[in-house]
């Protein structure tokens, strides 16, 4: 039976358990994990060694992977097999050289290409969490870490998500965005000092790296935005004006009474199309026969999604009306809530 301690020698049909830190670049090893749902396992040619780990490049993959020996106990096997590069010589007794003519020096200095530390704290905070994550998310995967990067990139989902669900000021928004910046500049540099102890690493290209950030952080937040307001939007009617005869302190506001007789009481729900965010100027404005009836400043501190009229509006003046919800200065842009009611002529002979 194959030992399952790496630190042990066992032989086993020509092959030889060996102590990782016996490894020498230009050997042939496979590695085995305990927990193959986890990692399937390794086997190529030796890149480098360094002190708590080695770089393998790949003979299924083509790339070269990082095995850290920081956790001794996940590593199931570890074995010299035969071929490698020429004159390459196992630290074990046992095993003899290779004579392979696989490989060449070229491939003792093939090196990884990763966005350094600095580059994916730095987008994180400047681009956004999403996209700093996935530069992240990127670099384990080089570095043959990816149940790591699947980790983050789940928990970012689920954290973007959040911040839609949940009612999230801009001053903990920048909050949470420095912090996530300083963990992942954090872990991205004690993960690639693994690398930097066994060989140089590459820097990938700074303006690459932030156009992926960027386009990383809007489809994700585009995409979450999408989705949360399809599955938990709380109101109906977003984005309308809805009336009714009788005060309602309710946002959840029944079906729009749409006809008035002149000078009766007008009540409205105005249920904003979004959350409205603090720092921003909203104008409702009233639209009727001969222009423009009424416009004024909503003195409602911002974030709300739901405003309900404490006065009522009296319009005497048959005809249509149209009450609509804007952004202070951009009028070009969708109206945040609109509704149209219509004010009857009195009947002949009434005051």
């Amino acid at each position: 039976m194959r030992g399952a301690l790496a630190g042990r020698i066992y032989g086993n049909r020509g092959m030889t358990m060996i102590d990782p830190s016996r490894l020498q670049e230009g050997q042939r090893v496979r590695i085995g994990y305990r927990d193959t749902s986890q990692h399937s396992g390794v086997r190529g040619q030796v890149v480098r060694v360094g002190r708590d780990s080695v770089v393998i490049h790949s003979e299924k993959s083509g790339r070269e992977v990082l095995v850290p020996f920081d956790n001794i106990a996940e590593i199931e096997s570890l074995e010299v097999l035969a071929g490698g590069w020429p004159g390459a010589r196992s630290s074990d007794p046992d095993v003899e050289p290779t004579t392979s003519t696989a490989g060449s020096d070229a491939s003792r200095s093939q090196t990884l290409a990763l966005w350094s530390p600095r580059s994916v704290g730095w987008a994180s905070f400047l681009l956004g969490y999403p996209g700093g994550v996935v530069l992240a998310a990127m670099n384990w995967h080089r570095m043959g870490r990816t149940g790591k990067a699947l980790v983050h990139l789940a928990v970012m989902v689920i954290g973007t998500a959040a911040f839609f669900l949940i009612d999230v000021s801009r001053a903990l928004g920048a909050v949470v965005q420095m912090a996530v910046a300083v963990y992942l500049y954090a872990a991205q540099g004690r993960d690639q000092a693994h690398l930097l102890t066994a060989g140089p690493v590459t820097a990938r290209s700074g303006l690459a790296g932030a156009a992926i950030a960027l386009i990383g952080s809007v489809l994700i937040v585009g995409s979450m935005a999408v989705v949360v307001a399809a599955v938990g939007d709380d109101y109906e009617h977003r984005g309308e004006v809805l009336f009714h005869p009788a005060e309602d302190d309710e946002c959840a506001a029944a079906e729009s009474v749409t006809a008035f007789g002149q000078a009766e009481p007008i009540f409205w729900t105005a249920v904003m199309r979004e959350t409205v965010q603090p720092g921003s100027r909203v104008v409702v404005e009233i639209d009727g026969p001969g222009g423009t009836h009424d416009s004024r400043l909503v003195l409602v501190e911002p974030p709300f999604d739901c405003l309900v009229s404490s006065k009522p509006l009296r319009l005497d003046e048959p005809g249509s009306y149209v009450v609509r919800y804007q952004y202070a200065g951009l009028e070009d842009r969708p109206d945040l809530a609109k509704g149209t009611l219509t004010i009857r002529p009195s009947p002949a002979g009434s005051p």
